[in-house]
């Protein structure tokens, strides 16, 4: 009597073909991290590409209902690194330092998100890009407050350049907008989860109504903003100004902020020639704070750099705006008087200071944060890592 014959498992093969299927949802998810960075201004183009918005998201959506729930939490966290670190090439160049921080933050959002987009996915396979597109705009609104509010790269501000499209921000803000740019990727993203395998008209006919519903409502869109578009012909526009002076700003000190000046006031002197009605200076362009240095003398070279800005603004016609360090005396938690300092914006007309705007939202990490005590040692390591902390403006 032979032996039973029992069928023998490929382990190999079938560890390289699980091999091969996370290096293709890998490369999926790059591509729509490179899609998503090209949307916005990036390193290729400086107004961005932003018909490629509508589409970015597609590899996306396609690796979410793909992936198995084992590798979903991963790859949420390696698109969220990737496509923050490609989005935000320019944060290197403002400040080493976020470079270690947004991608990270960014991972973790996306650890969260794509749970949720995989949960909208296996709890309704006939429509739930529909959810999807809800929970990808949920997460954009979420992810603009509290400390951490960051709305740079947001879908809907992509369009910027498209302007009937936009105008519907005045009914819905940015976030219908950014539900009108998601929701082709997350349909299509449906529509294409085999790629163009068999099954491929069945969904396209499964989906026909969610589309042609989107389609009509798009074209709704675009016919109100070229009907609704503004009409700016009768008003009065403003000749501006805008000052930059191209300096190191990490670099301080008496001798720099002089170099800074001297570039400032000859570029605003080439500028005041051409009759402009006002004069804007960029964010902390000039440092020594104005408004200290006038009243307290702690410092008598910034003090004469402070005297001969004022001095030459007493001569101006127009109102300028100076980004400035603006320090005040108030009192700490135990009643002492110290100084404090904000990243403000004054307006200097008639030779004086009219109005002073202190920034509200700083940037977190590099300009504010507010777990001192509770976490001691990261605050000496961002302190350490010439970062410059200032306090949050009141209104």
């Amino acid at each position: 009597m032979g032996k039973k014959a029992y069928p023998v498992l490929n382990t190999k093969n079938k560890k390289h073909s699980f091999t091969l299927k996370i290096i293709k949802e890998l490369l999926l998810l790059t591509l729509g991290a490179v899609l998503f960075s090209l949307s916005f201004p990036s390193y290729i183009s400086k107004w961005g590409f932003f018909p490629l918005a509508f589409f970015a998201l597609i590899p996306v959506f396609i690796v979410i209902h793909k992936s198995r729930w084992t590798s979903i939490f991963l790859y949420g966290i390696f698109f969220g690194f990737v496509s923050y670190a490609l989005f935000n090439f320019w944060l290197a160049k403002f400040h080493p330092l976020t470079l270690l921080i947004v991608p990270p933050i960014y991972s973790f959002y996306f650890l969260l998100v794509f749970p949720m987009l995989k949960a909208a996915d296996s709890a309704f396979p006939k429509n739930g890009y529909i959810l999807q597109s809800l929970i990808w705009v949920a997460y954009e609104y979420l992810r603009t407050k509290g400390f951490l509010g960051y709305s740079y790269g947001n879908m809907g501000y992509s369009q910027y350049l498209f302007t009937p499209l936009i105008q519907i921000a005045d009914l819905t803000g940015v976030w219908g907008i950014s539900l009108l740019v998601v929701f082709p990727s997350a349909y299509l993203g449906h529509v294409l989860q085999e790629g163009f395998k068999e099954g491929l008209k069945k969904r396209i006919k499964e989906n026909a109504i969610p589309g042609f519903m989107f389609a009509v409502i798009f074209i709704g869109v675009l016919v109100y903003g070229f009907i609704d578009r503004a009409d700016y012909s009768g008003s009065h526009y403003w000749k501006t100004a805008l000052i930059q002076q191209n300096v190191d700003p990490w670099k301080g000190g008496t001798k720099p902020y002089e170099t800074s000046l001297n570039i400032l006031l000859r570029l605003s002197r080439e500028a005041v020639l051409k009759n402009p009605d006002i004069v804007i200076w960029s964010e902390t362009s000039f440092v020594p704070g104005i408004d200290w240095h006038t009243r307290y003398r702690t410092d008598i070279d910034k003090y004469l750099l402070v005297k001969r800005l004022v001095d030459f603004l007493k001569k101006q016609k127009q109102p300028f705006v100076i980004g400035n360090d603006d320090g005040q005396l108030e009192k700490n938690e135990n009643g002492k008087e110290v100084r404090v300092d904000y990243n403000a914006t004054v307006l200097y007309e008639k030779g004086k200071i009219v109005e002073t705007y202190r920034k509200l939202h700083l940037v977190p990490f590099t300009e504010y944060f507010p777990f001192k005590k509770t976490l001691p040692r990261i605050y000496d390591w961002l302190v350490n890592a010439d970062t410059h902390f200032w306090k949050k403006g009141k209104k």
